[in-house]
């Protein structure tokens, strides 16, 4: 609900971790499904308010994470919430996103229920879906992550901050 004094609720983030199901960590020829993790010890910088903070991807060759399809953060909100957007920011130039909700943590991107999703290129979006969903947990998915200015043929994400109304 928004109103023009307030503006829109925020909704509380209890923990963040990366979220890597195509990678094969333990290279036993299986994705890693939903215990896949990348840079997870920064994960929670995206949550701290500070803006020089930021979680980053690995740095891949090509914008799809060298044929993965993509990597994530899933934000646990401690309990089913209604969500209807999220704001993000990005270090440097945005990857394209997909805002995702699900009550558990599913191996796959696309069994999470599609919130919105927004286009590289941006450094601060709000993707915003057209009605609420309820769930525990958002996947924010980069399906294409964006080319480094400063390292051309480097593609990474990095996500300063994010908040979910």
């Amino acid at each position: 609900s928004t109103s023009a004094e307030t503006g829109p609720v925020i909704l509380p983030i209890v923990k963040v971790r990366s979220f890597d199901p195509f990678d094969d960590e333990n290279k036993d020829g299986l994705p890693d499904g939903k215990k896949g993790r990348e840079n997870n010890i920064e994960a929670k910088l995206v949550a701290d308010l500070d803006i020089t903070t930021a979680w980053h991807s690995q740095k891949y060759d090509t914008s799809d994470a060298d044929g993965k399809g993509g990597v994530g953060l899933i934000i646990n909100m401690g309990e089913p919430q209604s969500v209807r957007s999220a704001s993000l920011t990005f270090e440097g130039v945005g990857a394209a996103t997909e805002v995702r909700v699900a009550d558990e943590i599913l191996p796959d991107p696309q069994l999470w229920s599609l919130l919105a999703a927004a286009p590289a290129g941006d450094r601060q979006i709000d993707p915003r879906g057209p009605r609420a969903i309820t769930g525990k947990y958002v996947l924010l998915w980069f399906p294409q992550l964006p080319q480094r200015v400063d390292k051309p043929g480097t593609y990474q994400v990095g996500l300063s901050k994010v908040t979910l109304h």
